[in-house]
């Protein structure tokens, strides 16, 4: 059996004093994007890099937020953060 190195990533990015967006690898290249808080979303994709899922679920929060609520000023670009940084290994 050959240990194999797996990365686990959760990325958070806020959007007001009410709203977070929060992006997990779900691993294999699979995400899960959610918004917390006043008008939730989540949503799942599948075959992107960290990079593309990132903005991905950037360009969805954007289309969600402003159909729900115009008023709230939305960045040009969310400001994504690592909130979690998992590695952990797994026999093959």
């Amino acid at each position: 059996m050959n240990p194999c190195l797996i990365l686990r990533q959760m990325f958070s990015a806020k959007v007001d004093a009410e709203r977070w967006l929060i992006l997990s690898n779900l691993g294999h290249h699979r995400w899960r994007f959610q918004i917390w808080g006043p008008d939730p979303l989540k949503s799942e994709f599948a075959d992107l890099t960290a990079h593309e899922a990132k903005q991905h679920a950037s360009d969805m929060a954007t289309v969600h937020l402003r159909q729900r609520r115009p008023e709230i000023p939305l960045p040009a670009s969310f400001q994504w953060r690592v909130a979690i940084a998992q590695l952990k290994f797994k026999t093959t």
